[in-house]
């Protein structure tokens, strides 16, 4: 698309200010590259949008403003016209992140409770703020361990939530996707974001690279159900009237018909009372039905956290838990 499509969302910046250093990501809708600060040296990130629509553009850049300032939100600092794609890049802070497949398996139990609380509040946040990600994973969840640090970045997908509206389905990736979008519900809420960030904590408790491994969206149905139980996910789907596909309704027959007890994947955790905790907040946040998934607030509040919560300065955030 032509720069001038672009000219009246990108005045934040002038784009001729940054050299371009290394490839830090490549996606289907964006790349990700360091860049430097002619200026003065400073580093960035900066994610250059493949062509699409003006108007989701517009959108990320306005859920980016919505943003600001948020506890473990990627820092945003504006946007303008790449010279090399003549497309729209935005402007982040650049992270000192190390890949999460390096990363989690040398985690401790208490880095896994720390990391994941730092996501609730991100997601916290974020609702609070009428704002969806829509596409939770461990490659949007940046940490620096050496500052012992964590960010929610890439809200391409993002949107506002408005009660009752129907939502698109193509959104998250296949291993993080709920039940209800896998079962093409496109009522959807916030809950969609706690069920991914269900799965990146089941994964670090449990020591495997992802929870639910499917090989389509309806096998993906499968290897959920035969751990959370092919009976309990058919009683979901009867109580909201969602009319299972025959594609589905043979790849969850053949699965578990009761749900697994979550202790026998066993866990990394030392303490038998962590473990306990962790394995509690996986329980409720990995629910078929949306309405009993904990919400971010929720979670924030549950006893595998407690002195996590309590040093919290949001007076708000730190003396009542939602009911």
């Amino acid at each position: 698309m032509a720069m001038t499509a672009y000219k009246h969302l990108v005045h934040n910046s002038d784009g001729s200010l940054y050299r371009r250093t290394q490839v830090l990501g490549r996606g289907k809708y964006s790349n990700v590259y360091a860049v430097v600060r002619k200026t003065d040296g400073r580093e960035y990130a900066v994610k250059s949008l493949k062509p699409r629509r003006a108007k989701k553009f517009k959108r990320e850049i306005l859920i980016l403003r919505n943003l600001r300032a948020g506890p473990n939100i990627i820092e945003f600092y504006g946007a303008f016209v790449d010279a090399y794609t003549n497309e729209p890049a935005l402007i982040f802070r650049k992270i000192d992140n190390t890949d999460w497949k390096e990363l989690y398996p040398t985690l401790n139990g208490e880095d896994i409770r720390f990391y994941s609380f730092q996501l609730l509040r991100a997601l916290d946040f974020a609702h609070s703020k009428g704002i969806m990600h829509r596409d939770v994973k461990p490659q949007n969840v940046v940490i620096d361990h050496k500052a012992r640090e964590l960010r929610l970045i890439d809200w391409g997908l993002a949107d506002f939530y408005f009660p009752g509206a129907e939502y698109s389905l193509r959104v998250a990736s296949r291993f993080y996707k709920p039940p209800e979008i896998l079962l093409g519900n496109r009522r959807y809420d916030y809950s969609f974001d706690m069920w991914g960030a269900g799965c990146l904590l089941a994964a670090m408790i449990f020591s495997v690279e992802v929870m639910f491994r499917g090989d389509s969206e309806e096998d993906q149905l499968r290897a959920i159900s035969s751990v959370l139980g092919g009976a309990d996910l058919r009683a979901y789907a009867r109580d909201y009237q969602i009319e299972l596909t025959p594609e589905i309704i043979e790849v969850v027959g053949e699965s578990r018909t009761k749900r697994i007890d979550l202790q026998s994947f066993g866990s990394r955790l030392t303490s038998t009372v962590g473990e306990r905790e962790a394995i509690d907040v996986i329980e409720k946040l990995l629910r078929y039905d949306p309405c009993e998934r904990l919400t971010a607030r929720q979670a924030l509040h549950h006893p595998y956290y407690t002195g996590l919560i309590q040093g919290i300065q949001d007076p708000q955030l730190a003396s009542s838990a939602e009911t």
